[in-house]
């Protein structure tokens, strides 16, 4: 796949994809090291171009607001964007997390000015794509918030239904294990006598609508709880600022029979302090089937 090719591919991404490697392309320069202080910077100036092209759209606040802090930018890098991209394969991974400087995996944006440059125009292109297709999706087809146009109780009502929930779209155990296991474990699920497998999300529905669409779930019903109403109302709503996420779900799964909980399966250690290494176990959907096979 040319470069030209894969950067048209990433128009059907999340924008935050994009935007990140624009940003690096053109915090590098004539390096292929980025220092992680150009990187906020080029970030932000990158964010702001696409999103001006937005109509009716302000991306960043204005004259008269308050300007978007460094923190804010520094915190969304360092805790969704750089280890996607890590995962991915686009950067080197940062062993301690502190992301001081980044580094391609592999030359992607070329090796002069002139090529880096005519990358980065096409990365804004793409991420300019990738906006514009998010906000023309209306709630329902993006699968809209739990409490925000899906009324759980005619989901419930006189069926069975299991729900899992996790921390975050496009993170590394969710994506990898969690999310993928569910969809792959659908037909057992429906064999122990389920009528439907929700995944319940603290993010907004473009994100969880673009991630569906990254790990090719297609029987599992993806639904985000962008208020996060559902969730605190479940007990389960947890602050994970150590991770730059803000407030999440801590992961958990049950299964629900006609509104009432049938069977609850809850990680232990919730926290707001960060004070666990994310466990994944007892709320795993083999665990479920077993629960439901006796």
């Amino acid at each position: 796949m040319s470069p030209a090719e894969w950067i048209r591919a990433l128009g059907d991404r999340d924008p935050s994809v994009p935007i990140a490697l624009a940003a690096i392309a053109r915090a590098a320069g004539l390096s292929d090291l980025v220092e992680f202080s150009d990187l906020v910077m080029g970030y932000r100036e990158a964010h702001i171009a696409v999103y001006r092209a937005l109509p009716g759209h302000r991306p960043l606040p204005g004259p008269g607001q308050s300007e978007i802090t460094g923190d804010e930018v520094r915190s969304h890098l360092t805790g969704s964007v750089l280890p996607r991209l890590a995962t991915e394969g686009w950067i080197l991974d940062s062993p301690d997390g502190e992301w001081t400087q980044v580094r391609p995996r592999v030359p992607w944006w070329g090796q002069t000015s002139e090529a880096r440059q005519e990358v980065y125009a096409e990365l804004l292109a793409a991420a300019t794509r990738a906006v514009q297709r998010a906000h023309s999706l209306t709630p329902q087809k993006a699968s809209a918030s739990v409490l925000e146009g899906n009324d759980l109780s005619k989901s419930f009502k006189g069926r069975r239904v299991v729900v899992f929930s996790l921390p975050g779209a496009f993170t590394p155990t969710c994506s990898n294990a969690q999310c993928p296991a569910f969809e792959r474990l659908y037909d057992e699920f429906r064999a122990a006598g389920v009528d439907e497998v929700i995944c319940v999300t603290v993010n907004d529905a473009f994100v969880v609508h673009q991630w569906a669409r990254h790990l090719g779930v297609s029987r599992v019903r993806m639904l985000p709880d962008g208020s996060g109403k559902f969730t605190r109302r479940m007990g389960m709503l947890v602050n994970k600022e150590h991770l730059g996420f803000g407030y999440r779900s801590w992961r958990y799964s049950m299964v629900v029979r006609d509104q009432i909980i049938e069977h609850f399966f809850e990680e232990p250690g919730i926290n707001d302090a960060g004070d666990d290494d994310d466990p994944y176990s007892v709320s795993s959907p083999e665990r479920m089937i077993a629960a439901l096979s006796r």
